[in-house]
């Protein structure tokens, strides 16, 4: 399975470590070079560097021929946008997101996001 994790934080890295490991194939979206940096130290060169909301980022991403897309990133306003042009443009069969801020779960299901993960519930 091809798999495209937007952030590099602590979730995304548990995430891409896991999928990795399960023998799937993984893409990392950061937009923080130092992040890039440690995560390819940790996984290899799984990291594009750059604004998920930028198509041009999601194409070298991968995100044509991805499975699914994770966002996993603490800004729900990226979250959002990055899973709408995940599912509309490129046509990726199942989008997860994170929401941050609980009042927002309802916009984000009613966008037609597959899965919504309230981090206030974790």
């Amino acid at each position: 399975m091809n798999i495209v994790i937007i952030g590099a934080g602590s979730i995304g890295l548990s995430l891409g470590k896991a999928f990795i490991s399960a023998g799937h194939e993984i893409c990392i979206v950061e937009n923080d070079v130092s992040r890039c940096e440690e995560i390819e130290e940790i996984l290899g060169s799984v990291t594009i560097l750059g604004n998920p909301i930028d198509h041009a980022v999601l194409e070298k991403a991968g995100s044509s021929r991805a499975d699914i897309l994770i966002c996993t990133t603490d800004r729900d306003d990226i979250n959002l946008v990055t899973c709408r042009l995940a599912k509309h443009h490129f046509g990726i069969k199942q989008v997860i997101s994170l929401v941050n801020d609980p009042e927002l779960s309802s916009v984000f299901s009613q966008a037609g996001l597959d899965v919504v993960i309230d981090v206030t519930e974790l």
